[in-house]
């Protein structure tokens, strides 16, 4: 329960938090579901999940590692709020509980995937005169086009804890996890179509990406 989640955290840069913020929303990803669907819960009983809950953090050993100033959890956890990554569930059933920003956290994963593929374009092409690389354009991780890309992928959009862009992680988590990349990076290249994409959209066109857009109809 919330390894995969928590696993996937540990992947992405998040500019907009602290570095213990980040590792309190990955603390607390690991008692939210992993996926949207059926799973077995604690009691041996066969349960809708969805991805991103956290039935309760209340009580949970969550702990603060910031070497810079004392920090408390419950500061962490109203700094998780007030960015859009953490958002408490308003039912009177569910009383504690949270939902992590499930698709904030997949855009996340695109760029590090979009970001892999650059690491992995320079590593197999180190010959490439710097003319050659300059002329990579928006293909070349370097550009501070860039940025624009990230900002929009680690903002708060619209409609992000009404429905799912996903409801499982897991495929996207496992090609980013270090034990599982190839270290003659043998990948193939459609592994990288949504993200490329996503990236054309964002830095030439300004547009936000299809896969992000979340459909209003589509409520959880």
């Amino acid at each position: 329960m919330g390894e995969i989640l928590a696993d996937g955290i540990s992947c992405i840069a998040v500019p907009s938090l602290e570095f213990y913020e980040k590792d309190v929303l990955q603390q607390i990803a690991l008692h939210a579901d992993d996926y949207t669907g059926e799973t077995l819960g604690r009691d041996g009983n066969v349960r809708r999940s969805l991805a991103g809950f956290v039935a309760d953090i209340h009580g949970r050993e969550l702990r603060v590692v910031n070497w810079i100033k004392p920090t408390t959890v419950e500061e962490c956890v109203e700094a998780l709020i007030e960015t859009g990554w953490l958002q408490p569930v308003d039912e009177p059933c569910a009383d504690g509980a949270y939902l992590i920003n499930i698709n904030r956290v997949k855009r996340m994963l695109d760029v590090e995937e979009t970001k892999e593929k650059f690491d992995l374009y320079d590593a197999n092409d180190m010959d490439l005169t710097a003319e050659q690389q300059r002329n990579l354009g928006v293909f070349n991780y370097d550009n501070p086009l860039v940025d624009s890309f990230i900002e929009m992928a680690d903002c708060f959009h619209d409609g992000d804890f009404e429905t799912q862009l996903v409801v499982d992680l897991t495929d996207q988590i496992d090609r980013l996890l270090p034990t599982v990349v190839d270290e003659e990076h043998n990948f193939p290249p459609e592994r990288w179509t949504n993200a490329i994409d996503d990236w054309e959209l964002c830095v030439c066109e300004k547009k936000v990406p299809a896969s992000w857009t979340v459909k209003q109809d589509e409520a959880l």
